[in-house]
């Protein structure tokens, strides 16, 4: 998982911080900092096979505030899990790459914005997603599904569940 942070995502962040620096130099410092923060947990959790959700949580904070800052009202995440469950288990960037494939898989406008949502149901972390109109020149292999699902396998002894149709819905087993 690790290995697939997006190379386009720090592309794509050098150029959001580009056309802050000048327009709004405080959103610019902040939007740095968080993807430092990013880098830092990525660096810090790389021999990591499982951290807590806490930690998982924080990271994505970083991610949506970045995302958000870079798609502006085309882009809603919401992230709703109780404190109680804080101290479960994930493997790192799990949630992130969630929502990177989200990002990745649907073209964001004013009128058809991406809402993204992230819950627990049962016993199970829920990433659901509206699904808009696929972008061009887009190919998907599921390699980022396909290796969240083979770590769930091996650490949780339970697999993902994945529904695609009207909303695209990842279920994650909560690893206690």
């Amino acid at each position: 998982l690790k290995s697939q942070l997006s190379p386009h995502f720090l592309f794509n962040s050098l150029n959001t911080i580009s056309s802050l620096v000048h327009s709004n130099p405080k959103k610019s410092e902040l939007f740095i900092r968080k993807l430092a923060n990013m880098y830092q947990f990525t660096l810090n959790s790389y021999h990591s096979t499982l951290i807590s959700l806490e930690e998982e949580l924080n990271f994505v904070a970083s991610y949506q505030y970045l995302l958000e800052t870079r798609f502006e009202n085309k882009l809603k995440v919401e992230i709703q899990v109780s404190e109680e469950l804080y101290q479960t288990q994930i493997p790192p960037l799990t949630l992130q790459m969630l929502i990177e494939n989200a990002v990745k898989h649907n073209t964001m406008d004013l009128n058809n914005p991406l809402h993204v949502a992230v819950y627990v149901e049962g016993n199970y972390i829920c990433v659901k997603n509206n699904i808009t109109e696929i972008p061009k020149n887009k190919t998907s292999f599921h390699i980022g599904l396909k290796n969240i699902n083979t770590r769930y396998l091996l650490l949780a002894k339970k697999g993902i569940s994945i529904t695609n149709g009207t909303i695209f819905l990842v279920k994650i087993p909560i690893i206690r």
